[in-house]
């Protein structure tokens, strides 16, 4: 007999022998105790169910924060409901949080941004209104630093649930580019004396023959 129905039978009965009992009372007494021991075996399989649902999501979760800590963009994940989802570690060397996810992260991310960057009006309103930020722009760091900003839907069963935000850092070639900009017109300038030089003394060359020819 199932422990729970026998003590409570004893709680019950205390020493009485149940087994005098009228028949239709102890065919009942049978239903019950079968239908508490079905109902052990199928919470025991729910809690077998969900342990193994429960280690397959840390493993998955285990996987795609490895992936995304493996990133050399930094990459953050935000709800629409204004709550930070996830944040990976190339993120956090330039916004340390210290809260990493939830609504109040969301808010310390919003203070550290105001403080870091020299137009911060782009992403904050950008990530204000996470349910319709969509495409690519450009941000530049108070310290010089420059990142391409690309922000995606994320969806999940064909549902909006927030936006991907991925930041790829462009500095050195944005500045290779200057640099290669300046190169360029120094060398345009350069290659202008020479033609303006060059066509001077053709024409004092010119002039020259032309004295020589009139004596």
């Amino acid at each position: 007999m199932h422990f729970l129905l026998s003590r409570q039978i004893h709680k019950i009965f205390g020493t009485y022998d149940i087994k005098t009992l009228d028949p239709r009372v102890l065919k009942l007494i049978e239903l019950v105790d079968s239908a508490y021991k079905s109902a052990d075996e199928d919470r025991q399989l729910v809690e077998h169910s969900l342990d193994i649902s429960s280690r397959e999501l840390e493993s998955n979760n285990a996987l795609v924060r490895s992936v995304v800590d493996s990133i050399d963009d930094c990459v953050m994940v935000i709800g629409n409901d204004q709550d930070v989802v996830l944040v990976n570690d190339n993120l956090m060397k330039i916004w340390p949080l210290n809260i990493h996810i939830g609504k109040k992260a969301f808010v310390e991310l919003l203070i550290q941004i105001q403080n870091s960057l020299k137009n911060p009006a782009i992403l904050i309103d950008m990530l204000e209104h996470v349910s319709t930020a969509r495409g690519n722009t450009r941000i530049e760091f108070n310290n010089g630093k420059i990142f391409d900003l690309i922000v995606k839907e994320q969806i999940v069963h064909k549902k909006s649930i927030g936006a991907i935000f991925v930041l790829h850092e462009v500095t050195e070639i944005i500045n290779k580019n200057i640099d290669l900009e300046r190169r360029i017109k120094e060398i345009e300038k350069i290659n202008s004396f020479m033609v303006n030089r060059e066509l001077e003394m053709i024409n004092l060359k010119k002039k020259l023959k032309q004295l020589e020819e009139s004596k």
